[in-house]
């Protein structure tokens, strides 16, 4: 899936809980946890579900 120039400055301006919101919904849809590490690594989401996970 690529992104075009809109989507990626759509996503750079979400605030930290929208990047935490994301990243549980796309764990949620995840066939697995390789799945879900996979797919929050391709949409930058890892940093917001680890600051999740330590909160």
């Amino acid at each position: 899936m690529e992104h075009t120039q809109q989507d990626v400055g759509a996503m750079i301006s979400l605030t930290p809980e929208q990047y935490r919101r994301a990243a549980l919904v796309v764990c949620g849809h995840a066939r697995d946890r390789d799945d879900a590490a996979e797919l929050l690594d391709a949409l930058g989401l890892k940093a917001a579900l680890r600051s999740h996970a330590a909160a």
